[in-house]
């Protein structure tokens, strides 16, 4: 056996579902069974004092995309509004959306590039509104997809 001997380094990788300080982190996804088909959406939120909450729901008839909206949409209705809030979504229709898109459909009266009807636009309006409630409070909604 060697004289010297030196332990393997251990990494830690950041944990993902970890509490942080001041900030509700919530991870939300949607599904759809057949497309349109029977769907459901979920959302667990992680609040900064430790406590978590699963929402979830779904639909007879509907759409993937609509799923992953709805997820989405009851993370922001059920996060504190005075606490940063972390959205992590797999839906990069979600993601580039709300971050990217929305505001050039709002700007051609809810039409995309193409000239036609947003799809969805319901759910995008409601998205958008409670995202904005957020950032009226001074609180941004940080979004990232995995």
């Amino acid at each position: 056996m060697p004289d010297n001997f030196i332990s393997p380094v251990s990494v830690t990788a950041i944990d993902p579902m970890a509490v942080k300080l001041n900030t509700t982190v919530a991870y939300t996804d949607g599904a759809c069974k057949g497309n349109p088909g029977a769907g459901g959406w979920g959302a667990h939120l992680i609040f900064c004092d430790g406590a978590t909450q699963d929402l979830y729901g779904g639909e007879a008839d509907t759409t993937n995309n609509r799923m992953e909206l709805m997820g989405a949409i009851q993370a922001l209705k059920h996060s504190p509004h005075e606490l940063k809030l972390e959205i992590w979504t797999d839906s990069s229709y979600v993601k580039n959306g709300i971050t990217e898109w929305i505001a050039n459909w709002k700007k051609r009266g809810w039409k995309t590039a193409n000239k036609k009807p947003v799809a969805n636009q319901d759910l995008w309006q409601q998205l958008d509104e409670l995202n904005n409630a957020r950032l009226a409070l001074g609180q941004r909604s940080c979004w990232t997809c995995w």
